[in-house]
This record gives C-alpha cells, structure tokens and sequence, in this order.
C-alpha cells in the first residue's frame, strides 16, 4: 500500500475528504487504516461504520458506529501512524529504529537518500519527511 500524505496548514481545521487515508483508532494498540468512500460501510469487531459519517468528523474526533454503542477515533495519518497500522508482511522498521538510522546518516532537508525496499514503506515514508 502506498501512503499519500497531504499538507495542511498549521492549525487548520479539515476534514477527510472521498478517497483520503485516514487512521481509525480501534483502542489501545489498534489502529486501522482506512481509505474512505462516499456510500461505502467499514464492518470491524466494534460494528459498522458509515464511509459518510467518518467523513463529517473532523480529525481527533470520535466516530460512533451505526448502532452508537462503539466508537473510533478519525486521525490524520503521519509516517509514525502509518508504521503502526500497516499490515505487518514483512520485517518492518519501527520508529525507534528509523530513528536510529536517519540520526546515524546524519539525514537532514537537501540531503539526497537511495533506498530500495519491498516492503511496507516504513522507513522510505520516515526517510521522504526527514529530507524534504
């Protein structure tokens, strides 16, 4: 899966827009995400979740399902996010590890990195925000 990240303002207050990825907060140590669309339902273990009503909330928001008893909670997707969410196929890198590699190749803005991976996109997001 390809992450796509949007910048918006600092402070600014959006929303997801059709076809954005979002992060839905499941509870401790469960995030999902999720590329909604308009009409479209999401089913998961705390009920269903209308693709329409996810993208009335505004990011940080709670979510509540079709029979309000569960919620969500819609957050904007970030590099460290993402690395949480993704579904595990392969080996990936956590951000304490990215971490370690970006500040040992002393990466800043301008710098010019080659990577080449197969995997999840873990460390190529990491890398991509640290040098641009």
């Amino acid at each position: 899966a390809m992450l796509h990240l949007k910048a918006s303002p600092q402070g600014s207050v959006d929303y997801p827009q059709p076809g954005d990825l979002v992060i839905l907060f499941l509870g401790h140590g469960s995030l999902q995400p999720v590329y909604l669309e308009a009409g479209k339902i999401l089913n998961n273990k705390f009920g269903s979740f209308l693709h329409d009503e996810l993208l009335k909330c505004q990011y940080g928001t709670k979510a509540h399902s079709k029979d309000r008893n569960h919620f969500v909670i819609v957050l904007r997707p970030t590099a460290e996010l993402w690395t949480l969410a993704l579904p595990h196929r392969t080996q990936i890198i956590y951000n304490v590890d990215i971490s370690t590699i970006i500040f040992r190749l002393e990466l800043r803005p301008g710098k010019i990195v080659v990577e080449s991976g197969t995997g999840s996109g873990s460390l190529t997001t990491s890398l991509a925000r640290c040098v641009a």
